[in-house]
């Protein structure tokens, strides 16, 4: 077992090597190559990369394709524990997701309204925001495995609890019951720093995008897994109920989850190789590298940021907004399409869940999309979506008998092309500034802002919608994510030249 983890820890420590030569090609620019490959790495195969600049300029720091990419695991140093990375990612956000088509019934049956339902919704990402720095810092201190297997823990405890809900019978058990959910859940950063790490920077944009494809899937896709229950569970007959142990619509997902939970423990228990990064301190840079730290080190807003910090700042104020913006959707779409719409729970999640697939092979396709546009423009041409899919079902009429296909096509916009092609955008970009330095504290920190973001809107939301109704909303929303798209277009040149 000892020498099994000490070759890992040595072909860990020859792929960094590779990167780091990698890095110092002036293009900064580098070809997926396979772990074989890597580990004979000679230097008539350096200067065949260098001399493939022209053809890199075509396709400029990306690769090709997830299916060319990720799926073969090319460029990756441990895609067994790659993998695994993605499958906790996708069960950490299907604790929000397959939740989705049953919560506005849940809180009912708990005698709340639209604040309670708010506060429900948002005390998931509390959960999160309590954690996420933490657990960033951790992932250096004590290691990705040891975090991610205390992260599991707590997320089959959390689990336990929600399983509960009804035999309590309070609106606080179940804000309670979500939030320790969120702490569970909180791998993101974590996660996000294993793959930055592991990937050279040219490819880091198309394997965060296969990363966030999962996370995605796992929110928005998920609900066909919570319709499915509804549709077994929601019958007078259907409904099992043995003391402390009890299964309905509101409690089968969470006993679903559970399964998957232990098959996590045991991938990383058994199956999951930790990854110990080596920096050497007498690495020479480039020239392009030092013009790059000239540039970063300038300072701004009356010297108080330099150019570098205030682009990490801006990025983790758009992940606010769009986050936000997503996540009051993800509060009141299931209320909104009772009553605008007069649509049964269970097909409003489906339109969510197909939405979310087609927004799921649209983040599998950036490898293709960023042929044609880079990452701010992906993110700001995604933002204008969502600002035109929510200012046309703005003016609705107050009943229920409004046509379907607008529902249908504002989601379609939000949830299948805008969000998730403009967010993973700004996740890469976000990856790519922060650069080869140990990305697990401000993974944590950019983390937290997207969770902080699902705190505040949400509650928010229901706010607005009790006492404003829900075009109040959708006003304020305009205003959030068309700001993002003004930021982003004013400062894109800078982002970019920083994100090389």
């Amino acid at each position: 077992m000892q020498d099994f983890s000490s070759n890992e820890n040595k072909r860990a420590t020859a792929t960094e090597d590779v990167y780091q030569r990698m890095d110092d090609v002036d293009n900064n620019l580098a070809k997926p190559i396979g772990l074989n490959k890597m580990i004979s790495f000679d230097v008539e195969t350096l200067r065949r990369d260098e001399l493939a600049k022209n053809d890199e300029d075509r396709n400029p720091g990306y690769a090709a394709s997830i299916a060319s990419s990720a799926m073969t695991a090319s460029g990756i140093s441990d895609p067994v524990s790659y993998y695994i990375i993605c499958f906790l990612v996708f069960l950490g956000d299907m604790s929000r997701g397959i939740f989705f088509p049953t919560q506005w019934n849940l809180v009912k049956h708990l005698g709340g309204t639209e604040v309670t339902l708010g506060y429900a919704v948002g005390s998931f990402s509390f959960g999160r925001i309590l954690v996420a720095p933490i657990f960033g810092r951790w992932s250096v201190t004590y290691g990705y495995k040891k975090t991610l297997l205390f992260c599991n823990l707590l997320q089959f405890i959390a689990l336990i609890c929600y399983t509960q809900v009804i035999n309590v019978d309070r609106a606080e058990y179940l804000v309670f019951a979500t939030a320790l959910l969120g702490v569970g859940s909180s791998t993101l950063p974590v996660t996000r720093a294993f793959v930055a790490e592991v990937t050279a920077t040219r490819e880091r944009t198309t394997y965060i995008a296969f990363l966030t494809s999962l996370q995605y899937a796992g929110t928005t896709v998920t609900p066909f897994i919570g319709s499915f229950f509804v549709e077994i569970f929601a019958r007078d007959d259907g409904e099992i109920n043995k003391g402390l142990f009890s299964i309905n619509e509101y409690i089968a997902p969470a006993y679903f989850m559970m399964i998957l939970s232990i098959i996590a423990f045991y991938l990383l228990s058994n199956k999951f190789v930790d990854r110990k990064r080596e920096v050497n301190p007498n690495k020479k840079k480039s020239s392009r590298r030092q013009e790059l730290e000239r540039v970063a080190n300038e300072r701004v807003f009356y010297g108080y940021l330099s150019k570098y910090e205030a682009c990490l700042l801006l990025c983790m104020l758009l992940n606010l907004g769009t986050k936000g913006t997503i996540a009051c959707f993800e509060t009141m779409g299931i209320e909104y399409s009772e009553t605008h719409f007069g649509m049964y729970r269970a097909t409003a999640g489906t339109i969510v869940a197909v939405c979310g697939f087609i927004g799921v092979l649209f983040i599998l396709s950036m490898g293709q999309i960023q042929n044609y546009l880079n990452d701010t423009e992906m993110l700001y041409y995604g933002m204008s979506l969502v600002v035109a899919a929510i200012f046309m079902n703005t003016f609705l009429s107050e009943d229920n008998d409004n046509p379907t296909w607008r529902y249908g096509l504002m989601i379609f916009f939000i949830y299948g092309i805008g969000y998730p092609v403009g967010h993973t955008a700004l996740v890469g970009l976000f990856s790519k500034l922060v650069g080869r330095q140990p990305q697990g504290p401000l993974q944590g920190w950019f983390s937290f802002s997207g969770s902080l973001a699902r705190v505040t809107f949400p509650v928010m939301a229901g706010y607005l919608v009790n006492y404003s109704g829900i075009e109040a909303l959708f006003y304020f929303l305009i205003v959030i994510a068309g700001t993002a798209v003004v930021f982003t277009f004013m400062f894109r040149d800078i982002l970019m030249y920083l994100s090389v």
